[in-house]
């Protein structure tokens, strides 16, 4: 098999490399699978894997011993990972299971052995039936399309000497059903609650990593494990994956921008897991707000009635001490502006002078009364 490998720099090395599309027929950038191989791991082309092949329908005869094979293509637990009566195929494929990386069937009668593959921008089907000692592969360079199971059905049915189905046909019907299940109202006429610019940031989650959303000729766009995914908007602060998204599993999957009490964007909510809710993603703070070189401008003493209130780094951000309280740590919240910790609602905004420097400190309380503090 002189042909494959397992890295994409290598295979784009070849003067002969086929190119990915999405569904839109949109050329799209390769994905490197580096963290998810070996799934889509494999760069191959027909003439090895019909080496493959031939392989498989010797049962491994000069690779591995015949118990072994055996092992791979013998039910290891039940699956419904094609007979879950989402086709439409009750009546041509009556069991399923999963053997050691293979799908087994019984398709009208007859036992066959696959597995398709499917990464962006590319999706294949490799079956055979070891009885028939018969098998192909199909590959094709269009991610998310049903053509490779469709050619298959229809390359079962004519090897097999069967009655045909119209199986293009058949998944017309079932892709309209299976659209007006999934079917929405867009809301009309509704606009973001924010600028694109509040929008903005990573967002993070410790089991899930960072989002970083970013803003491209006014458009939001969010990065997620080396994936660039163009947003939408779709009703108020929710955006959606575009319809051109070079990963169209995602499409539509909806980015839902969250506010805290005080009405900034705070957080993040998607439902990456489909029987669990939203997962939540923090957004955070410009690293140049916990800069030591920033926070020193706020530093100093400040006076209010008669009282000093001291204001000192500590901890990437900001400590309030008064005479007679106990010091109150403040974190970043915004350019020039603080929270309290621990104490929902209160803020705390330095104020510039026209030269841009900071000569007093205003503080709010959640009733909005505020007090400001001149610098001394």
């Amino acid at each position: 098999m002189t042909h494959s490998s397992f890295s994409i720099h290598e295979m784009q090395k070849s003067d002969n490399f086929a190119v990915g599309y999405n569904e839109l027929s949109d050329r799209i950038p390769f994905l490197n699978p580096t963290t998810i191989a070996p799934a889509g791991g494999i760069n191959s082309n027909l003439e090895d894997l019909l080496k493959w092949l031939k392989l498989l329908l010797r049962s491994g005869e000069g690779l591995i011993e015949y118990s072994t094979f055996n092992e791979f293509i013998k039910p290891q637990v039940v699956s419904d990972l094609i007979c879950n009566g989402k086709f439409g195929i009750e009546n041509e494929i009556l069991m399923e299971s999963y053997g050691l990386g293979w799908i087994l069937l019984t398709y009208r009668g007859h036992f066959v052995a696959l597995h398709g593959g499917k990464i962006n921008g590319f999706s294949s089907n490799t079956l055979f039936f070891p009885r028939e000692n018969m098998g192909f592969v199909i590959l094709c360079n269009k991610g998310s399309t049903p053509f490779p199971f469709i050619l298959s059905a229809i390359l079962m049915d004519k090897l097999l000497g069967l009655p045909p189905i119209d199986w293009t046909e058949k998944y017309k019907m079932l892709a309209e059903l299976d659209a007006d299940e999934n079917s929405y109202e867009n809301p009309q006429d509704t606009i973001a609650s924010h600028s694109i610019t509040e929008y903005l940031g990573t967002y993070s989650n410790l089991g899930y990593g960072n989002i970083e959303i970013y803003e491209k000729q006014n458009k939001l766009f969010a990065i997620y494990n080396h994936l660039h995914l163009p947003l939408d908007h779709f009703n108020y602060d929710v955006f959606e994956v575009a319809k051109n998204s070079p990963a169209p599993a995602l499409k539509g999957l909806k980015f839902n921008f969250l506010m805290n009490n005080s009405g900034d964007i705070k957080s993040l909510s998607i439902p990456i897991e489909p029987e669990l809710q939203g997962i939540l993603f923090m957004k955070q703070n410009d690293a140049l707000l916990t800069d030591p070189a920033y926070l020193n401008q706020f530093t100093g003493s400040y006076s209010y009635m008669g009282f000093t209130i001291r204001v000192e780094e500590a901890d990437k951000g900001l400590v309030v001490k008064v005479f007679g309280q106990p010091p109150y740590q403040l974190y970043p919240d915004r350019t020039n502006q603080f929270r309290v910790k621990d104490l929902e609602g209160y803020l705390v905004e330095f104020l510039l002078d026209e030269s841009k420097n900071i000569y007093a400190v205003q503080m709010t309380q959640p009733n909005n009364t505020s007090y400001t503090a001149k610098k001394i």
